[in-house]
């Protein structure tokens, strides 16, 4: 991640995606979204050619549906790339090691770590039903920023079977809990 990507995700609270990353992440919807605008397209093609246009009920009615079942899913779609956040007393190296303790249990990659974010990856094996998640923690000094989606490098996964909620609640669970237990030393 380099430091214009950190900027734009601490300040939009979204992953800073590539513009490949993008249209792997929305491929699902591109796919589905087409359909009726391609279908469209030719009907209005035909009836400006005074062409016969023999459009039935369920045909318009499952373009709707389709139409529909996009804006769905790219809505859906964009609020993954969104950022979870969680206050923060932990310093750098406690957050780390929550990290790490996470990573352990739920058998992350950690591919990066340094003083403003930690990225990890996941390799799940193939019967699992996913292709992986990305999992991006950013540091700030009173907030930490968590994020885990499908991974925008490897094939399309429209769903990750309760992965990606589970990375995130289970670090936000770790996380509150190292909080606390500071909290509590430091009133004593």
């Amino acid at each position: 991640m380099t430091k214009q990507q950190l900027d734009y995700s601490i300040k939009t609270k979204k992953l800073p995606y590539t513009f490949w990353q993008l249209i792997n992440h929305f491929y699902p919807v591109i796919v589905i979204g087409l359909i009726p605008i391609i279908f469209s397209g030719l009907y209005i093609c035909g009836k400006l050619s005074d062409l016969p246009s023999n459009i039935s009920y369920i045909t318009a009615s499952t373009m709707l549906i389709l139409f529909a079942l996009s804006i769905f899913l790219f809505t859906r779609q964009l609020d993954r790339l969104k950022f979870k956040t969680i206050a923060n007393t932990l310093t750098r190296h406690e957050i780390e090691a929550t990290v790490r303790k996470v990573a352990d249990e739920l058998a992350w990659n950690i591919e990066t770590i340094n003083e403003r974010f930690i990225v990890a990856r996941t390799e799940p094996g193939f019967f699992s039903g996913s292709y992986g998640e990305l999992i991006t923690i950013l540091i700030g000094a009173r907030q930490v920023l968590i994020n885990s989606v499908c991974d925008p490098d490897k094939t399309t996964s429209v769903v990750s079977m309760g992965r990606n909620k589970k990375n995130e609640e289970r670090l936000i669970e770790e996380i509150k809990k190292a909080n606390i237990k500071i909290q509590d030393q430091n009133h004593k």
